[in-house]
C-alpha cells in the first residue's frame, strides 16, 4: 500500500537533492521526513501547515524546515478544481544532516551553522531582502552538479547567518525538544494512521497505541495537529483518491473501497467537502484538460 510519509529525497549517492513540483495543486499531504529542506513556492498561494503554525502563502514563500517537522502546503480551492488560471509551481531542496560528513560539522567554524540548523526544528519562513538573495540560488541547484550544489548550500547558509529576516513557523512547545518520547507518539500516530487509512480506524484503537484514553487523545490530536483526528483521517483519504483518479486505473466506487469507504455516498459527499467538486466532475475535469505528471512529480507522491 503506498504511504504518504516522505521518508527521503536524498539516496546514497546524493546528500542534496533538488527538485521541481509543477501540478495543478500541491499533491504531499501532512507528512515528515528526516531531511532538511527548502521550500520555494514559484507560483500558487493557499495556506500552509508546519507544526502547530498554520499561515497563508504565495508567490515567492520561501521556507526552511528542519527534520521530522510535520508540514503540508494546501492550495486554494481554485487550483484543485482547475480554475486558477495556472499550474502549482514549487522547488524543493533536501539535504541529509552530515551533507559535509559528521566531523566536519565539529570544526568550530561550523558552529553558526548547527546554530542555524538548529532553529529550522520549528521552521523559519525567509523574508525581505533575504529570500530575494536566497531565492536565484534555490532555483540554480536545480542543474547543479553534486559539487556545486555543497557550494551553492554553503552560500544559503552564509546569508541566513548574517539575516535578521527569519521568522520562526512552529512553537519549541510543539516540537518538545527536550521531549524525545513525545516525538516518538506523534511519529506512531502518524505511522498507524498513513499504515491503514484504508481500514476502518477506530478511535480506541489509535489511543490504546498511544497509551492514552480516548477522551485524552482527541485533546491531544487536535492540539498537535490543529484539526481532529476524523478530519485529519478524512483529508489523507481525499488526497489518495485524487491520486488514483489521476492514474486512472480504478473507477469511482473501487477507488472509495481502496480509500477506505464503504458508503459511496460517504465517499461522495467527503470529496465534495474537501475538493469542492464531486469526484465524477473531478475525473471529468482531469481527461478534458489531459492532464500530465512529470517524472519528478511521480517520484515524489511515491516516496
Amino acid at each position: 500500500m503506498k504511504q504518504f510519509i516522505d521518508c527521503s529525497g536524498c539516496d546514497n549517492l546524493n546528500t542534496i537533492h533538488a527538485y521541481r513540483i509543477l501540478n495543478n495543486y500541491f499533491p504531499d499531504p501532512w507528512h515528515y521526513h528526516e531531511n532538511y529542506e527548502f521550500f520555494l513556492v514559484n507560483k500558487s498561494s493557499g495556506y500552509r501547515i508546519v507544526g502547530d503554525h498554520i499561515g497563508d502563502f504565495k508567490e515567492g514563500d520561501l521556507v526552511f524546515l528542519g527534520p521530522n517537522l510535520p508540514h503540508v502546503w494546501v492550495n486554494r480551492p481554485e487550483f484543485f478544481n482547475g480554475s486558477a488560471g495556472c499550474k502549482a509551481d514549487g522547488i524543493v531542496v533536501h539535504f541529509k544532516s552530515d551533507f559535509l560528513g559528521s566531523e566536519t560539522m565539529l570544526i568550530p567554524e561550523m558552529k553558526a551553522v548547527k546554530y542555524l540548523l538548529h532553529q529550522s526544528q520549528c521552521g523559519v519562513i525567509i523574508l525581505g531582502e533575504t529570500k530575494r538573495k536566497v531565492k536565484p540560488l534555490i532555483l540554480r541547484m536545480l542543474k547543479s552538479t553534486r559539487l556545486t550544489k555543497i557550494a551553492i548550500l554553503l552560500s544559503i547558509f552564509q546569508i541566513l547567518i548574517d539575516s535578521k529576516e527569519l521568522q520562526q513557523l512552529a512553537r519549541p512547545s510543539y516540537m518538545n525538544l527536550g521531549v524525545r518520547s513525545d516525538a516518538d507518539k506523534r511519529t506512531m500516530i502518524l505511522d498507524y494512521i498513513y499504515k491503514n487509512f484504508d481500514s476502518k480506524i477506530k478511535l480506541g484503537q489509535i489511543a490504546d497505541l498511544v497509551e492514552m484514553s480516548q477522551t485524552s487523545f482527541s485533546i491531544y490530536f487536535k492540539y498537535h495537529f490543529n484539526m481532529t483526528f476524523i478530519e485529519f483521517l478524512n483529508s489523507v483519504k481525499m488526497r489518495q483518491a485524487c491520486l488514483l483518479m489521476r492514474d486512472g486505473a480504478m473507477n469511482i466506487s473501487e477507488i472509495a473501497q481502496v480509500c477506505g469507504f464503504n458508503n459511496r455516498s460517504n465517499f461522495n459527499r467527503q470529496f465534495k467537502k474537501h475538493i469542492r467538486m464531486s469526484p465524477r466532475d473531478f475525473r471529468k475535469h482531469l481527461i478534458l484538460n489531459h492532464e500530465t505528471i512529470t517524472n519528478e512529480t511521480k517520484n515524489y507522491f511515491n516516496t
